[in-house]
């Protein structure tokens, strides 16, 4: 889960877990994702002494899988911002997988869910770094392939907050407007003022247009501080 992995790097763990791939290494490339990496060998060697074991990237352990197999399940990663620090994550696991787990046909397992560190770092002074949780909770799922998992994705709410879901890896679109062709900040609906009422979000009045801009102006205040120019494609759905 980490787009700093290059490609000696996979090299190198396919060679921790059985030396004896190293020269039948064929390729190691990227397809259609940034953490997806698929490794190719030479027809002398036998993949199934690589397959379902286990193997160390960027400090996580995976697991080796045949990319010629179609899995059924994938799996991907949430962050949800703008929390209290206080907040329990049994609270968190549950509010994904209820609003994710409607459907029985959305079958999910939720792997792990933990809080994001920063690492401070007081310059000119002889204190050791310290990692602080900077608010952001990840949670990472097991669901399957046909499931839908988009209907909780932008702003929502939680008991009394709102908060920032996104799809860890995925494309950010604007809040706004849901498009993914530009971000909120970018929005073409925040060039639109009514002559009528004043608000931002439409042209010409209309209840139903005014209760959106509302909504709109509400988006433009909140504090996304960045986060909507994909501060989330640190990792890719696999």
């Amino acid at each position: 889960d980490n787009p700093s992995i290059k490609i000696k790097d996979v090299v190198k763990a396919l060679y921790n877990v059985d030396q004896s791939c190293y020269k039948f290494i064929k390729g190691v490339s990227q397809i259609n994702s940034v953490l997806n990496w698929y490794a190719s060998f030479m027809e002398d060697f036998d993949t199934n002494l690589l397959i379902g074991k286990k193997i160390r990237l960027a400090d996580e352990e995976l697991e080796i899988q045949d990319a010629n197999y179609n899995y059924p399940f994938k799996h991907c990663t949430f962050k949800i911002n703008w929390l209290p620090l206080t907040t329990d994550l049994n609270e968190v696991k549950n509010f994904i997988e209820n609003g994710l787990g409607k459907n029985q046909e959305n079958r999910l397992e939720t792997e792990n869910i933990s809080r994001d560190k920063s690492e401070i770092v007081l310059e000119d002074t002889d204190q050791p770094p310290i990692k602080v949780e900077n608010g952001t909770i990840r949670i990472k799922i097991k669901y399957l392939k046909k499931s839908t998992i988009q209907n909780i994705i932008g702003v929502t709410k939680f008991k009394d907050w709102k908060i920032l879901v996104t799809q860890v890896g995925k494309k950010p679109n604007c809040f706004i407007c849901n498009s993914l062709d530009h971000l909120r900040k970018h929005c073409p609906k925040l060039k639109q003022k009514c002559t009528d009422c004043g608000k931002v979000g439409h042209a010409r009045c209309s209840f139903a247009n005014k209760v959106y801009s509302d909504k709109v102006e509400e988006l433009i205040e909140l504090p996304f501080d960045g986060m909507d120019e994909s501060d989330s494609n640190d990792e890719l759905d696999k």
